[in-house]
């Protein structure tokens, strides 16, 4: 898994969530790109059994967000929050944004803190 390569997909894709809103999600290959990650699907359950946080708190996630370290279950949850928005979310989606744009941020700078740790 490329590092900075994660860095730089969730970086672009929360420019254009920023840009577009949740029709962004229907712009880009981010189903393809999660998966190519490696990362899978289980509705957050695995970001809450280990942090105790929820993908429908965002509140929670804003004050809790610096214990989040592992970039796979962090990657799951935000390719959940994302299913979720294209499928089974009705109506405004600006809560369901609010947190995504936090996990992308961190996802971010996990995937950068951990580039740079390999660096030659």
């Amino acid at each position: 898994m490329d590092k900075h390569e994660i860095a730089s997909f969730t970086r672009e894709l929360g420019e254009r969530l920023e840009i577009w809103g949740a029709s962004a999600l229907d712009r880009t290959d981010w189903a393809e790109r999660f998966r190519g990650f490696g990362f899978h699907m289980d509705c957050g359950n695995s970001y809450q059994e280990r942090y105790g946080l929820s993908i429908d708190d965002a509140e929670g996630s804003r004050r809790n967000l610096e214990q989040v370290v592992d970039i796979q279950i962090l990657g799951g949850a935000a390719f959940s929050k994302c299913r979720y928005i294209t499928h089974w979310a009705l109506g405004g989606c600006e809560r369901e944004l609010e947190w995504l744009h936090l996990a992308l941020k961190r996802l971010e700078e996990l995937a950068e803190a951990e580039a740079g740790s390999y660096a030659i």
